[in-house]
C-alpha cells in the first residue's frame, strides 16, 4: 500500500504519478520546479532497484537500494529509509534538476532490449507532480550489455547525456545516504 490512495481521486498515489496514461495531464517543459509535490527517481534491473521519493505533500522523504524492481519498491512507501523532509533536500534536488537540464531530456530514451530479460535489463524514471496536478516524466530503458553478430558491445542509448546524467545520480546518492543517517538518528533508541 502507498501512503494514501484517494487525496483528490487517487491522483497522489506514486503509482499515478509513475503510469503513462492517458487521464495525467502532463506539465510543460517550462513548468516552475519550485511547485514540485512529489519527485520519484528509480533506477534499476530486475536485480536491484534505487528509489528516491521527495514528498512535500507529507513532509518525507524516502530511499531504498535493495534487491528487487525499483518500480516495485516505489510503489510500497514507506520505503526502508524514511526521514523527515528538510527544505535543504528541495533545494538540493532544485539545483540538480537545473543542472542536469532535465527539461530538455527526452521524455522517453530507448535503447536496445535483451528478450532474455524481464523488462529490456535496466530501466530508470524520474516522475514529478507539480501542485497544480500535473505531471513530468522522464525515462529510459534497455540493456547495458547488447550482444551483437561482432560480439559483446555496451549500450547506452538509453540515457541522456553521460555528465547531465551523473549530475542527477549523484545528488540521488549522496541524499540518499544522507536519509540513511537521518532514519537512523531519528530512529535510535
Amino acid at each position: 500500500m502507498t501512503l494514501e490512495w484517494s487525496h483528490t481521486g487517487g491522483r497522489y498515489n506514486l503509482r499515478y504519478i509513475l503510469a503513462r496514461g492517458e487521464d495525467q495531464i502532463h506539465a510543460s517543459n517550462d513548468v516552475d520546479f519550485q511547485t514540485i509535490e512529489r519527485f520519484v527517481f528509480l533506477n534499476g534491473g530486475d536485480e536491484r532497484g534505487d528509489v528516491l521519493v521527495i514528498d512535500r505533500m507529507h513532509n518525507e522523504v524516502h530511499f531504498m537500494s535493495e534487491r528487487g524492481p525499483a518500480i516495485s519498491l516505489a510503489e510500497r512507501l514507506p520505503l526502508e529509509h524514511t526521514a523527515e523532509f528538510i527544505q535543504a533536500d528541495f533545494n538540493q534536488l532544485i539545483e540538480a534538476l537545473n543542472e542536469s537540464g532535465l527539461r530538455n531530456w527526452q521524455e522517453i530514451y530507448q535503447g536496445e532490449t535483451d528478450p532474455t530479460m524481464h523488462g529490456g535489463g535496466r530501466y530508470w524514471m524520474v516522475a514529478m507532480l507539480f501542485s497544480d496536478g500535473t505531471i513530468m516524466q522522464r525515462s529510459g530503458n534497455g540493456a547495458s550489455i547488447v550482444l551483437t553478430p561482432e560480439g559483446i558491445t555496451m549500450a547506452d542509448d538509453f540515457f541522456p547525456p553521460q555528465d547531465q546524467w551523473t549530475i542527477l545520480t549523484n545528488f540521488v546518492q549522496t541524499l540518499g545516504q544522507e536519509i540513511i543517517e537521518r532514519h537512523n538518528a531519528e530512529n535510535a533508541d
